[in-house]
């Protein structure tokens, strides 16, 4: 059996793409081409209705759990 785990709360993937980087490189800037390819999402959410069902509730906002992901894979201390 499979399950989403994720929040459930819709992002755009631009807002995704700066927490990330703005945990990683500050300082960098973001560019979107504006183009889009066929099957390119424009925001995600997970369905979290069938864990849910089993009691699961997030508990890390997906910009929080960006920036833990960031600081463990770039090395850099934790908080």
């Amino acid at each position: 059996m499979f399950f989403n785990i994720g929040t459930g709360v819709e992002t755009t993937i631009a807002d995704a793409a700066g927490f990330l980087v703005g945990h990683v490189k500050p300082t960098a800037l973001i560019q979107f081409t504006g183009q889009h390819r066929a099957g390119d999402p424009d925001n995600w959410r997970a369905d979290i209705s069938k864990i849910s069902e089993l009691g699961f509730r997030p508990q890390v906002s997906l910009k929080s759990g960006l920036g833990e992901f960031a600081k463990w894979v770039t090395g850099l201390p934790q908080a």
